[in-house]
């Protein structure tokens, strides 16, 4: 069971009882067409529950989407999206009115591994025809999401609707508008890379990709469990020289394959290659599991903290993906009904959770198949085969959730997570003057914020300044300049 933070009176909401499960979130208009409604249940996940949940809410046409208190946390506690899936507790409390406590510092990186995500499936789908109306759709939520973020609103596209023939439009846009935020990425300059150079190999396809390129190839990097020999499918990162609408025209459509596997590829301009693998959650896989088929790649050698942080926000984005999967499969599922490789992705999303939640406290990578025998003897999940079938499909991704819930719940702990002199605190009001102001033990606290505006009644983990530190006397300095009256006994806080 995760360990929960001892919980402090001074921040408890007078709607809500210690202990007491959240009441359902209202819906809102998410787009301008489409009711989205969001249910938060206590742990553990009960299947039968969110089953009824989601055929009511199906039943009506609206798009539902289950959280568990252990995902998205409480006013009491943080959860694990609060860490490693900000961007969804972001979402809940913008668009529907609620408090729940996540880590501003981890909201941009993790954005940016949303983008790096967002960007990877894109490509292979407008190749295969993987792409439907729905599938549109949430390319464009997650591109929305990512925008906010990074303060790129002009790159924001609002659609309400997609109909089947615009399905390779959106992704197309949406591709391009991806790579242009490459660019918000800084790669710091004491990052030392790794030069990888082409070697001889058996594979065919990288003619044809020669073919269909031309001059405009630069670099061809197989990766993955095909790089060392086994694998369902080949996957690559390919870099061009430029990368346009044209480009991406050429390529829809074409479906390469070695032998009978599919051959995926991610298109990364070459200008911003570094970028890309710096924010790509695969590099140690890149190192260890990749070859340099064409050209030169160079692969950045990343510090431990960064690699367990991004399998972290790996974990959270599976996770958070499988939520959104579950309301697909009630509302749409015939759309997975032909598409065993779309299936076999959100079927082993719980195995890049597991990988990453274990790596909290050191990074030690684990083979696949002991995450899988894990997942069926503790989580109660094993992962199942695909069958053209809608009720299996709906089963599947139900357990699937079950298993994602259940991970949430044992692997991350809230308290572990915390940092030195690190509280949950409820904002209690907002100063003109730029601070906003909480109580702690009968003490108050000035809380600084960062980028993000906090609303009253807003639970944020806020780090108190030690007094006499070089940051509690500039913070205390900068309020007497500005005649802010000081109690004999506060804090100064600053909102994590």
């Amino acid at each position: 069971m995760a360990t929960t933070t001892p919980r402090n009176t001074a921040y408890l909401p007078t709607t809500f009882r210690p202990g007491a499960t959240p009441p359902s979130l209202a819906m809102i208009q998410a787009d301008a067409d489409e009711t989205v409604a969001v249910e938060i249940i206590p742990d553990p996940f009960d299947a039968d529950h969110v089953d009824a949940l989601h055929r009511d809410y199906a039943a009506k046409d609206t798009r539902l989407l289950v959280y568990t208190e252990g995902q998205v946390g409480t006013r009491f506690d943080m959860g694990m999206f609060g860490d490693f899936a900000p961007s969804v507790v972001y979402a809940i409390n913008r668009h529907h009115g609620h408090g729940l406590p996540y880590r501003e510092t981890n909201l941009h990186e993790f954005a940016l591994s949303k983008l790096c995500h967002l960007y990877c499936t894109l490509l292979k789908s407008m190749m295969f025809g993987y792409g439907t109306s729905d599938a549109a759709l949430s390319k464009l939520r997650s591109l929305r999401s990512v925008c906010a973020i990074l303060r790129r609103p002009e790159l924001i596209m609002e659609k309400s609707e997609v109909s089947d023939g615009e399905v390779a439009d959106v992704f197309a846009e949406v591709l391009l508008a991806a790579a242009s935020m490459l660019d918000e990425v800084v790669v710091p300059p004491e990052t030392q890379f790794e030069g990888r150079s082409a070697k001889k190999h058996p594979y065919a396809y990288v003619d044809e990709l020669k073919r269909l390129l031309g001059e405009n190839l630069v670099a061809v990097m197989l990766y993955g469990s095909s790089a060392s020999g086994a694998g369902a499918d080949f996957d690559n990162i390919v870099v061009v020289d430029h990368f346009d609408r044209h480009v991406l025209t050429t390529l829809t459509g074409q479906t390469i394959y070695e032998g009978e596997k599919e051959v995926g590829i991610i298109l990364v301009e070459s200008r911003n290659i570094t970028k890309f693998l710096y924010i790509n959650v695969s590099n140690f896989l890149f190192r260890h599991h990749s070859r340099v088929l064409y050209g030169k790649i160079a692969l950045p050698v990343e510090n431990e903290s960064y690699s367990i942080r991004k399998e972290l926000y790996h974990a959270g984005f599976g996770s958070s993906k499988l939520v959104a999967a579950l309301s697909l499969v009630y509302r749409e599922p015939e759309v997975l009904v032909d598409k065993a490789g779309l299936f076999d992705y959100f079927m082993k999303l719980n195995r890049f959770s597991f990988h990453g939640l274990y790596q909290i406290d050191g990074y030690v990578p684990l083979p696949r198949e002991t995450i899988y025998e894990t997942l069926a003897t503790r989580y109660h999940f094993r992962v199942p085969e695909f069958k053209p079938d809608v009720e299996h499909i709906r089963s599947s991704m139900m357990a699937a959730n079950a298993c994602s819930a259940l991970l949430s719940q044992r692997m991350y702990s809230p308290r572990k997570m915390k940092g030195r002199n690190e509280t949950l605190l409820k904002v209690l009001a907002i100063h003109r003057a730029g601070f906003y102001a909480a109580s702690l033990d009968n003490r108050k606290v000035f809380v600084f914020p960062a980028k993000d505006k906090l609303a009253p009644g807003q639970v944020v983990p806020v780090r108190l300044l030690d007094a006499g530190s070089e940051a509690h006397d500039r913070r205390r300095k900068w309020l007497t300049e500005r005649r802010v009256k000081l109690p004999d006994d506060f804090e100064i806080g600053e909102r994590v």
